[in-house]
């Protein structure tokens, strides 16, 4: 059994065969810490009415101060991009996992829900070392495989979207590539230095 974000027992517009589940225009969110037999909410673009709490067609005009591309469900929303992690050449190629939840439950979202409501993850490059160009493979995936990666520290941003642009949250990862025992980058005149010792023992021990 569901139960309710609202403490009205009026089951009037429950099927009988459908009794004991969520009411008509909500939705039936999995059970979590708020609620242990699930819990059920008002579906997008719908809001529950104080006098008999039955979830009604939002209007617009009623919510002057609201923006009318950002639906309250959306502003539930939230998106994890993951831990910052660290890696040593010459492993140079990473993945990264985003996530998205409800603010109020803590809960995962399934991202079909997020397809039927118009919404759009996508990955990008927010900085790096050097300004270092990062070729990201299918970067409206919740999980991107990030390769040649160099030296250096790498910051990648998740965001949603909405149909209309507008991003309604976002998170950072921060990824820092560490030198290997041969990926040790000395100066030039290092090199140059170390190069003639080479060719020196090379023709002497000849």
């Amino acid at each position: 059994m569901y139960e309710k974000d609202y403490e009205n027992n009026d089951d009037n517009d429950i099927e009988e065969n459908n009794r004991g589940k969520c009411r008509k225009n909500e939705e039936c969110l999995p059970p979590n810490d708020r609620a242990k037999h699930g819990y059920c909410q008002c579906k997008l673009n719908f809001i529950r009415k104080t006098d008999n709490g039955k979830c009604v067609l939002e209007k617009q005009e009623d919510l002057p101060t609201k923006s009318p591309s950002i639906s309250s469900s959306s502003l539930d929303f939230e998106v994890q991009a993951g831990e910052d992690q660290t890696i040593t050449l010459p492993t140079n190629q990473i993945d990264l996992y985003g996530h998205v939840l409800y603010k109020s439950n803590r809960s995962e979202i399934n991202l079909s829900i997020l397809n039927n409501q118009n919404l759009t993850l996508l990955w990008s490059l927010k900085s790096s070392t050097n300004n270092a160009k990062i070729d990201i493979t299918n970067p409206d995936n919740a999980h991107i495989l990030v390769k040649q990666l160099q030296e250096g520290n790498y910051e990648f941003e998740l965001k949603l979207y909405n149909d209309q642009g507008t991003t309604l949250t976002s998170d950072v990862v921060k990824i820092e590539v560490l030198p290997g025992r041969n990926y040790l980058t000395l100066p030039s005149y290092l090199n140059f230095y170390f190069q003639r010792k080479q060719l020196h023992y090379l023709f002497s021990s000849k």
